[in-house]
């Protein structure tokens, strides 16, 4: 089953949530700029990556997926955005998603096939996202 816009909101809003910001230790935090974290979510957001409520997104440089963030416990860096709208309502708000640590930060298989698919990650990347093993870019 392909990726779907569960909401059908033509015109999403974006909003910088400031715990993945200020260096809180119980959140993971962004480590690119703000105006990064809004263009992995307009990505996210246009290529159509969300199921289940959720957007999933990538920063990609020179069509390559980059580090965005940092883990909770600051040991591991993530590359991989998870975005959260409420059914029915147009605002989001995204953090770096920690797929070692927590299961519901782990893309769908619908998005995971959709970036090999797309030749975004390769296939052994793609494995250990799915089983929440360690993956360096």
């Amino acid at each position: 089953m392909p990726p779907t816009n569960d909401f059908n909101t033509d015109n999403p809003l974006y909003v910088i949530h400031p715990h993945h910001r200020n260096g809180m230790r119980t959140k993971s935090q962004w480590t690119i700029p703000q105006p990064e974290e809004m263009s992995c979510f307009s990505d996210s957001y246009l290529t159509i990556w969300r199921t289940h409520g959720a957007g999933w997104g990538l920063h990609v440089i020179n069509l390559t997926p980059n580090f965005l963030g940092i883990s909770k416990d600051q040991l591991r860096n993530l590359f991989i955005a998870k975005f959260v709208c409420k059914a029915g309502q147009q605002e989001w708000h995204g953090y770096p998603a920690d797929h070692q640590i927590h299961t519901q930060d782990r893309p769908t298989t619908e998005i995971l096939n959709s970036w090999l698919n797309s030749n975004i990650l390769p296939a052994a990347k793609i494995r250990k996202i799915s089983k929440g093993q360690p993956c360096s870019l």
